[in-house]
């Protein structure tokens, strides 16, 4: 009895998730063009990565129950980008800087004097009830 094994291709572009069916489905839309066959195509890839994925994620629930694990499938985010403080018309790239300058801001209004006239005018909480 001889055994026939079909030869791997594996590229970088090799998807674990593909199956037969893509193959298969692939080929029959290569030889004919048809828009039927195309859609057949995607139909197949989109069951094959729905059922590769969802085996995956039941086994790494299901056996180390460490969903962390699940982390590597996602794109690595960037951070968002960050505006810098600028005072009058300077930017604050240091420590020094930054601390001078939060100082002035919330402290401007240290040693000056206040109406507090408008307090006597709002009702307390138990005038509210």
């Amino acid at each position: 009895m001889v055994f026939l094994s079909k030869k791997k291709h594996i590229t970088k572009h090799s998807k674990e998730w593909w199956t037969h069916a893509c193959t298969e489905s692939l080929n029959r839309y290569r030889n004919t063009g048809n828009i039927e066959h195309w859609r057949e195509f995607k139909s197949n890839t989109q069951i094959a990565k729905r059922e590769f994925f969802d085996n995956k994620i039941y086994k790494i629930a299901s056996s180390n129950k460490r969903p962390w694990d699940l982390m590597n499938w996602v794109k690595k985010k960037n951070l968002p980008t960050i505006e810098f403080i600028l005072y009058e018309g300077q930017s604050c790239n240091t420590l020094p800087d930054l601390w001078h300058v939060l100082h002035l801001s919330y402290n401007s209004a240290k040693n000056r004097p206040i109406n507090a006239s408008f307090l006597n005018e709002t009702l307390q909480a138990d005038q509210i009830l």
